[in-house]
């Protein structure tokens, strides 16, 4: 009978594993007899089988890894030929560079509505390139809409006044020589004309106020002219 070097337990001779702790008995009873060359081998071997596993857990941590890099190259390279293969993505007709270039204004709505004041022409630019949808812009080129149509319109009334008055006077001289009378149509003349005559100067002085308040900022709409919208 003998005893494990390692744990003590008491084991027949000959066998080769402690039954307790599984020691090896390689040479523990060979010719020299001597247990403690037992003791150095089994420590010799344990010091290889830890050199062992060291070294297997390095190698099955290295192919964990391989396989880790392998697996997100692989991700990478499908995420990559997908994209590829991926058809490009047809813009909308509002996202494009080209509509939004149509549809922003080139004036603000302060300049609309100035710029809308400066007669026919003026109205013409704030309504092709002003920001026609902005309130404060729709209102003032309104009025301007209102001032530009009624000054044409005493204008016109005044040449034609100018022109009757002409044509009066020369028809009632002529009428007076030949009948001893002369005629109404200078009184007429000078209707149309003072008519023209007095639109024209309350549109230039409506104007004055719409442009000052332009300038302003001031929304608050002129005498007359502000109560009608045609532009809706």
């Amino acid at each position: 009978m003998s005893f494990c070097p390692q744990c003590g337990t008491q084991v027949q001779d000959g066998t080769a594993f402690c039954p307790q702790c599984g020691y090896a008995f390689k040479n523990v009873n060979g010719p020299s007899g001597n247990q403690d060359y037992g003791y150095q081998d089994q420590a010799g071997a344990n010091s290889y089988q830890q050199q062992e596993e060291e070294t297997n857990f390095t190698r099955r941590w290295q192919q964990q890894h391989e396989q880790q890099r392998q697996q997100q190259n692989a991700g990478g390279a499908g995420w990559q030929r997908t994209q590829t293969q991926r058809p490009p993505r047809q813009p909308r007709v509002d996202d494009s560079a080209e509509y939004q270039v149509l549809e922003r204004p080139i004036l603000n709505r302060g300049q609309t509505a100035i710029i809308g004041y400066l007669g026919w022409i003026g109205f013409l630019i704030a309504m092709i390139g002003g920001d026609r949808k902005e309130e404060y812009a729709k209102s003032h080129l309104n009025q301007s809409l209102l001032m530009n149509i009624t000054a044409t319109c005493a204008l016109i009334l005044y040449s034609i006044g100018a022109a009757v008055v002409s044509a009066g006077v020369v028809m009632s001289a002529y009428s007076y020589a030949m009948y001893g009378r002369g005629t109404g149509a200078v009184g007429f003349g000078v209707f149309l004309f003072v008519l023209g005559l007095a639109a024209l100067i309350f549109t230039i002085v409506m104007w004055f106020f719409g442009l000052i308040r332009a300038c302003r900022g001031n929304n608050k709409p002129v005498l007359l002219f502000g109560r009608f919208r045609p532009m809706k």
